[in-house]
């Protein structure tokens, strides 16, 4: 779910290749965990499919679709950080093209949605008469109007629903997760500016422990952001980063156990830079060009999943059988998906891209605050 954090187009982003990888493959391992989950949530589905049980009981992180968006947060929370905010203009400009660089690709990408529904529609009800799984067959059991479309920015933004596309509840929580993270930057450029970096480091780690409480979510995003402002600091060799290394484990055995990918990827993000050949293989092309196609993947998979995912078991069941036609039905939408996220990456998400800039040097003009491209 990627977008321009300086109100470049996403195509010109300075972010490191390593992080596109990462996107790359959790978008995709994102998308198999959707799909498998309907059979997995089966009540019914004969013949079984004994490559998903094995796999699952390999790793039951694996088709966790919810465990590889933790992934998508801490990136989210380490580039958002990458922005400046020293002054009030600063973070009033910064909040406004957060909320219109998530709130445009919203309105567009529930347009094409609306058309999917009034060109193939959905079929995910339909499957009833193959399997019984609840995970697929209560998805979009009413018709979308132009009416939802519109309003999708802030039923998506503001209530963290959406009647065109279920995965997009995260974005409310990562839009509050980045205007904090805006607020935060603000007031440790105050901190910081008078010399108390470890003050403002045992700060913002308390914050970041106690946001669990409130969602889990933030808390991964402002991991990133940890991650993003201290990276290149010394406070990583101070006994201040020892002592709050020491309360990270031990709040292991005392928070829930979602925090742990928000710590492993983190890791991971600090440690793929340092080894080469991982560098190298995140941050080839072929990864490099899906971290550009994750927001397609992500808007994308689960509806083309439910449209023409679901013709397509209820038209090749009769002829292959369930199974084949369960695994036929997701090459298709995988094809389906990454040909759409590929248009849409060159034409609606570069538009919001560029109306997204416009929209910042304005207000920029306005509030007299100084451009830093």
């Amino acid at each position: 779910m990627k977008q321009a954090e300086s109100g470049r187009p996403a195509d010109q982003q300075p972010w490191l290749g390593h992080l596109a990888g990462l996107k790359g493959i959790a978008c995709l391992l994102v998308m198999a965990g959707h799909y498998a989950g309907i059979y997995l949530h089966a009540q019914t589905f004969v013949p079984p499919i004994p490559v998903i049980d094995r796999l699952s009981r390999f790793s039951a992180s694996l088709f966790d679709e919810g465990y590889w968006l933790y992934l998508f947060f801490v990136v989210s929370g380490y580039l958002v950080a990458k922005s400046r905010v020293e002054t009030g203009r600063d973070l009033l400009v910064r909040c406004v093209s957060r909320f219109l660089r998530l709130a445009l690709p919203i309105l567009f990408s529930c347009g094409v949605i609306w058309l999917i529904d009034r060109t193939v529609g959905f079929h995910a009800a339909d499957t009833a008469t193959l399997f019984q799984s609840a995970w697929l067959q209560n998805c979009y059991t009413e018709a979308c109007s132009l009416k939802d479309v519109l309003l999708s920015p802030f039923t998506v933004l503001l209530l963290g629903e959406s009647r065109l596309n279920a995965p997009y509840w995260v974005l409310r929580s990562m839009l509050l997760s980045s205007l904090l993270i805006y607020l935060l930057k603000y007031l440790c450029a105050r901190l910081k500016a008078s010399g108390h970096e470890a003050l403002t480091f045992s700060a913002l780690a308390l914050i970041t422990l106690g946001a669990y409480a409130l969602d889990p979510i933030i808390t991964a995003c402002l991991a990133g952001m940890m991650l993003s402002l201290y990276e290149n600091s010394g406070i990583w060799k101070t006994p201040c980063f020892a002592v709050w290394a020491l309360i990270l484990v031990r709040a292991l055995y005392l928070f829930p156990v979602t925090i742990r990918p928000v710590l492993f990827f983190a890791a991971l993000i600090l440690l793929i830079p340092r080894v080469p050949p991982l560098n190298r293989l995140f941050s080839s092309k072929l990864f490099q060009f899906l971290g550009r196609m994750s927001w397609g993947i992500y808007s994308f998979h689960w509806p083309l999943t439910c449209s023409a995912g679901a013709l397509a078991m209820l038209g090749l069941s009769a002829r292959t059988g369930l199974k084949a036609a369960y695994g036929l039905a997701f090459l298709l939408v995988l094809l389906l998906t990454l040909v759409l996220s590929f248009c849409f990456y060159h034409t609606f998400e570069r538009l919001a891209a560029v109306c997204t800039r416009k929209v910042s040097r304005l207000l920029q003009r306005a509030l007299k605050v100084p451009d830093p491209s």
